[in-house]
């Protein structure tokens, strides 16, 4: 183990996530704990961003004005249904 120097502002804020997810989760939490749920809810928003960046990628041969076209094409199919 090893110690982790923290601002008080940040152990203040640290402790609210761990006191939430004790209340959540019923068992008690600790600093580790915290940290850990925190890194890992990182680590799932850096997914979404890498999904987020493929699929807004530019597409080719096809023109904004048509993009539109087909999304609004798209809505009123889904407002039909």
């Amino acid at each position: 183990m090893g110690t982790v120097m923290l601002k008080n502002d940040t152990k203040i804020k640290l402790t609210k996530v761990a006191a939430d997810l004790q209340k959540r989760l019923g068992v008690r939490v600790d600093f580790d704990t915290a940290i850990s749920f925190l890194i890992e809810q990182y680590l799932k928003q850096n997914q979404n961003w890498d999904k987020f960046d493929e699929f807004s990628k530019p597409v080719k041969n096809i023109t904004k004005k048509e993009l539109l076209e087909e999304l609004y094409k798209g809505r009123e199919e889904d407002e039909k249904r």
